[in-house]
């Protein structure tokens, strides 16, 4: 489903990656470099971001840790009493 992405189409960048991200660099770091570089996207750009840099190391972002609210009950409403 969909176009393929940089794992698929350059391996060779996506190892890089991650050797860097392994080394220390930040996703920032790797963005500029490649941007300084010119090194293409995968849809041929010329603009890296950090999330095209993740995308293309093979980051998944952890599930959330979602905490569990318990809300309080409503309070019932007063009914009105009927006087005849």
């Amino acid at each position: 489903m969909g176009l393929p992405g940089v794992r698929d189409t350059n391996p060779g960048l996506a190892s890089r990656v991650r050797a860097e991200r392994a080394g220390g660099s930040t996703w920032q770091s790797i963005a500029d470099r490649f941007n300084e570089e010119g090194v293409p996207t995968v849809r041929g750009g010329s603009a890296w971001r950090v999330s095209s840099v993740q995308s293309a190391g093979g980051y998944v972002r952890p599930p959330a840790k979602v905490k569990r609210v318990v809300l309080p009950d409503a309070p019932r409403r007063r009914t009105a009493r009927v006087t005849e």
